[in-house]
């Protein structure tokens, strides 16, 4: 399981008492060897190995990221996921946004580990994550595909609505579009617009927000009503009092 150069280094690392030459090469080796075999003193040095790398270029934050999730992921231990999320949370917070730009630019490929690594760091910063959905649904044709069925389930988007209405607007907007294939790929784009009329609706009241226009989604299949009556009604009833003019709202009889 382990490299013959990986099981050398721990080796005479653990004879001499100091690290033998840790590099991003063997790091994720020696790390491990040092966690199953219990070598604070090595698991340490391991930490500040990764701890001190310069994070000036995308694939050195992107080498950061991955070892502290696999970490985490594999063997359990947070210590390295604790650094990195605290790392770029600060950067986050200094608006350098290029790392997560980088790496949320081929969406559907991240795990669901790492986007809720994305969603760790940005915090009540979270304009990156939506523009990455918006960009993620022009993309791919408006396909609701895990990723994004995955993120809209658990992005904080409040605190950004009211930071940047506009963008979370073109995130509703996209949604009027989007292809679902499931009555809960329905009922979440309902909850998202049921979100978004009671929001709105506070913002016309207290800043005099202009109207908005958009269309409903399709939130009908053959013509019968989803099967979540209560949240349809309270639905409705958010949006008689959302003053918000839609210009596709469809009914059908069931029956």
């Amino acid at each position: 399981d382990f490299s013959r150069e990986v099981v050398q280094n721990f080796i005479e690392s653990c004879y001499s008492g100091e690290p033998q030459n840790i590099s991003k090469d063997n790091f994720r080796g020696i790390n491990k060897m040092s966690t199953v075999f219990e070598v604070s003193w090595l698991v340490d040095k391991c930490f500040e190995f990764l701890n001190s790398v310069d994070l000036g270029a995308y694939e050195d934050q992107l080498f950061v990221v991955k070892e502290a999730l696999w970490v985490s992921t594999n063997l359990k231990k947070m210590r390295l996921i604790d650094m990195a999320i605290e790392k770029f949370s600060q950067e986050i917070t200094k608006s350098d946004t290029y790392f997560l730009r980088e790496f949320l630019c081929d969406f559907s490929a991240r795990t669901q580990v790492e986007l809720n690594f994305a969603m760790k760091i940005t915090g009540d910063q979270g304009a990156i994550l939506l523009e990455s959905l918006i960009a993620n649904f022009e993309r791919n044709s408006y396909e609701l595909d895990a990723n994004s069925r995955y993120l809209l389930k658990n992005i904080n988007v409040s605190p950004c609505s009211k930071k940047n209405n506009t963008l979370y607007l073109k995130l509703i907007n996209c949604l009027e579009t989007v292809k679902m294939s499931s009555e809960e790929d329905h009922g979440l784009v309902l909850q998202l617009f049921k979100n978004y009329a009671s929001r709105h609706s506070k913002e016309i009241l207290n800043d005099n927000v202009a109207v908005t226009k958009f269309k409903l989604p399709n939130l009908f299949r053959n013509g019968d009503i989803l099967d979540q009556s209560d949240n349809f009604s309270d639905f409705v009833e958010s949006l008689m009092a959302s003053q918000i003019e839609f210009t596709s709202l469809m009914m059908f009889d069931a029956a």
